[in-house]
Parts: structure tokens; sequence; C-alpha cells
């Protein structure tokens, strides 16, 4: 005898769309936002990005002091131990906000 209530709700469930809901942190929402501008950012702010750490916050900070601030993304390439892959990522956790005090 078929269980017409389960049935039903099978084919609900098979219409309906996936939800994934991923679990963020305070610093997960911040990164992801882009909201720690490299333009103003602290050396500890500059450090929290995943792959940059302390010695390199502070290269960028260093650089962008005597450069007066970063005005494209190609600029980091300056910075001394920043590769590719760790751009991206500033690239991603970050942006670039006017360099004007």
């Amino acid at each position: 005898m078929p269980n017409v209530d389960r049935d039903k709700a099978i084919a609900d469930e098979a219409t309906q769309p996936q939800q994934t809901v991923q679990k963020q942190g305070p610093q997960d929402l911040r990164q992801s936002s882009g909201s720690i501008d490299l333009n103003r950012a602290n050396e500890s702010e500059i450090a929290e990005i995943d792959m940059i750490g302390k010695k390199l916050a502070r290269s960028i900070v260093e650089h962008r002091i005597a450069s007066g601030g970063f005005r494209s993304w190609d600029e980091l390439k300056q910075v001394p131990g920043l590769d590719a892959m760790k751009i991206a990522e500033l690239q991603r956790a970050s942006r670039l906000g006017d360099t004007r005090s």
C-alpha cells in the first residue's frame, strides 16, 4: 500500500532548490566583504588576511608610506615577498581605497 503523504513530501523536496548555509565568523565576513582598505589599514589588520602575516604586512605598510599609497593592484608587485598568489588573496580580502588622507 503506497504512502501518499511520504511520496508527496519526497516529490516536493525534489522540486525545491537546495540551499547551502556556510557559517562565517566575524573575520570571514570582514575579509569576504573586502572592507580592509590597504591604503588605510594598519599592520595588524593586514596581517589577519590569509597568507600575509606580520612580516608581509609590515612590508606592505612601509611600501605604502614610501610610495604614497597603492593606486592599482599591480603596484603590489613591487612589495618584497608578495607573489601572484598572495596578491590574489589580497584582492579577494581587501580593497584599494583613496590614497588621499
